[in-house]
């Protein structure tokens, strides 16, 4: 079930983000951090694919990886800084075996040891940004 975020509806948006979390809880250690976030963070560590919307294809991404995820965003590790508010495109892996491109902003960009730690929020394809609380 290859989604392209560019025909995914609010519906579709939940399921896919609904399958990643019920992946990470069936392999990671269950919920965590929610602090100020309305909804939990679950480990969840997986190669990704990732790009800028300043990339002219998805064929120009990058490699990077995912820490955790939530409803309403994910971090990501990656090589480079990303600028915070920029639009970022990821490809998730899902239970099934399939990947689905997910749309989001960068909230926040930090170094982490060799790397970057990026807070990425979700924006769902009707324009509903979940980037209001922290990621």
């Amino acid at each position: 079930m290859s989604l392209s975020t560019g025909a995914i509806s609010q519906t579709a948006f939940r399921r896919t983000i609904d399958d990643c979390i019920q992946y990470a809880r069936r392999n990671g250690v269950g919920d965590f951090r929610l602090g100020r976030r309305s909804h939990p963070r679950l480990p969840y560590v997986h190669p990704v694919r990732y790009c800028l919307d300043s990339a002219p294809s998805q064929n120009q991404s990058q490699p990077g990886y995912t820490l955790n995820i939530g409803l309403e965003g994910m971090a990501l590790c990656c090589r480079e800084a990303l600028a915070v508010g920029s639009s970022v495109r990821v490809c998730l892996p899902l239970s099934d075996g399939s990947t689905v491109w997910m749309e989001g902003t960068v909230a926040y960009c930090e170094p982490d040891a060799e790397h970057y730690r990026a807070g990425i929020a979700f924006i769902t394809h009707d324009g509903q940004d979940f980037s209001r609380g922290s990621t």
